[in-house]
């Protein structure tokens, strides 16, 4: 019996598989490039968040949106009363520098630490997260955004997966991201601003 003959492959067939995978990869180089770029649009549109958009109504902060709120000092009792959150829980997010007392931090030698108002929103963000089950590792990579966000006066602060946050100043923008599939853990940046102030003005009052 005769062995079967070996078929030489067909040029034009090897070509036509060469430029298929071509356009494939230059599709898949394409959506990196999207992704890549969603990144940045959102965060390079939300630039002008210091006019907020024209739905939002008044800007969310009511203290001094030039010091941000350095000017003012709470106790670290103050901030779980503000930010309603446990004293192990201040105490841990202190001492991992997750949150980084602005006023004045501790010596060791019996020096209480001094927090800003910023700090306060940043240990309800870090509250909130972590109700929901967002890791200690994650936390870190995120709550340096949540600053950037209150200067921004974002609306929403969408954190990413990969560690990057979006700054979002309105819902189109949230629905542009949404409609993307970019899937993140979401913060509503301006809520929780509101609600703090309230309490600071409540407290005050009394």
């Amino acid at each position: 019996m005769s062995e079967p003959q070996k078929q030489t492959p067909n040029v034009t067939e090897v070509n036509r598989i060469e430029q298929d995978l071509r356009t494939l990869l230059g599709e898949v180089s394409g959506t990196v490039r999207e992704a890549k770029a969603l990144l940045t649009s959102v965060d390079a549109d939300v630039d002008a968040d210091a006019d907020v958009d024209a739905d939002a109504g008044p800007a969310p902060l009511a203290w001094d949106t030039t010091t941000f709120g350095m000017s003012e000092s709470y106790s670290s009792a103050d901030v779980q009363r503000l930010a309603r959150v446990s004293r192990n829980a201040i105490a841990s997010w202190t001492d991992a520098n997750l949150i980084t007392a602005d006023i004045r931090e501790t010596t060791g030698t019996g020096t209480p630490r001094s927090f800003s108002r910023i700090n306060i929103i940043e240990a309800a963000v870090a509250a909130e997260m972590s109700s929901c089950g967002v890791t200690r590792h994650r936390l870190a990579r995120w709550m340096p955004s949540v600053r950037r966000g209150v200067k921004r006066r974002s609306r929403y602060l969408y954190c990413l997966g990969d560690g990057h946050c979006l700054f979002v100043s309105s819902d189109a923008d949230l629905d542009y991201a949404m409609n993307e599939q970019v899937t993140g853990f979401l913060i509503n940046l301006r809520r929780l601003i509101e609600e703090i102030d309230l309490r600071i003005d409540n407290a005050s009052e009394v």
